[in-house]
């Protein structure tokens, strides 16, 4: 039987604060590529997990479509996830979708992906969505019809975390307090438990984050 149950009920939560694992590993890409990891401090990302054999989940389909391209241009990234591994049938689906599935499909090959959500959150039940900040937490999950699911989305892109390091000089980065450069490193996912001045914060974000 299929390790997850469609359904068309809504479960949401919000205000989660797991750290995902992000880059996304281990995956078999049907449509699209992976994306620039590189910049995933500047974006938001959705994984919605699905199935060809779901109901709901093919209805639902378009509408994270019209999220994914309506957002795109502010780096919203949006991942569909299976884990079905007949790589023809779900290219034949996607391909028979067009416009309706327009963002990045991936085969769960391995299942981490799935472990790092869904089991992670104890959800069985999709279409279920998992909306990632800038921060990396996750911010929302849920089903991705409900109105809650673009709100979040929004949300998230709106999240500012401060200027860019990369823009900061060393004078720039001297005028700041000490609380505004650890909150860089936090961002940059950085270990600060070694500075003990201001000029080691300075110089931590200047070797990792510049």
């Amino acid at each position: 039987p299929p390790p997850h149950t469609p359904h068309t009920h809504t479960t949401t939560t919000n205000n989660n604060t797991k750290t995902m694992s992000l880059p996304l590993t281990g995956l078999k890409y049907v449509k699209g590529s992976e994306p620039n990891w590189s910049e995933q401090r500047e974006s938001v990302y959705v994984v919605e997990f699905w199935a060809t054999w779901c109901g709901p989940c093919r209805s639902t389909i378009p509408h994270v479509s019209q999220v994914a391209q309506k957002y795109k241009d502010r780096k919203l990234v949006v991942f569909g996830i299976t884990n079905e591994q007949d790589e023809r049938q779900i290219g034949e689906f996607v391909k028979g979708m067009g416009a309706d599935m327009d963002y990045i499909v991936a085969i769960d090959g391995t299942g981490s992906v799935n472990r790092d959500f869904m089991e992670a959150y104890s959800v069985r039940g999709i279409p279920h969505a998992f909306v990632i900040g800038k921060d990396g937490k996750v911010a929302w999950h849920g089903h991705p019809a409900e109105p809650a699911f673009e709100n979040a989305v929004e949300s998230a892109l709106n999240q500012s975390f401060g200027p860019d390091p990369k823009s900061l000089s060393r004078e720039d980065l001297t005028k700041m307090g000490v609380r505004d450069l650890r909150k860089i490193l936090v961002r940059g996912k950085v270990d600060y438990s070694d500075c003990v001045e201001k000029i080691d914060l300075v110089k931590k974000i200047e070797e990792h984050l510049q």
